[in-house]
């Protein structure tokens, strides 16, 4: 897109010839696996967080089902 915008602002066929678009395309690649490395490591990290808390909950749900059961025993 950058590069069909430059092109445009241009507009003159003898200036589009010399624009570098190889450099545009290793550059989007560079920028696109920059994104991706980050969002990666965003969503590992969220996932992780989410993992710790689940097992947190699953000991305390536990917990207070063992509590209850031991109630109910309590009172036959």
């Amino acid at each position: 897109m950058a590069i069909r915008k430059i092109a445009f602002k241009l507009k003159t066929n003898d200036a589009v010839k010399y624009l570098n678009f190889d450099y545009f395309k290793r550059k989007n690649k560079e920028i696109n696996q920059d994104w991706i490395y980050k969002r990666k490591d965003i969503l590992e990290r969220r996932i992780k967080k989410f993992e710790e808390l689940l097992d947190k909950n699953t000991v305390l749900i536990k917990a207070k089902i063992s509590d209850e059961l031991a109630k109910l025993h309590f009172k036959r």
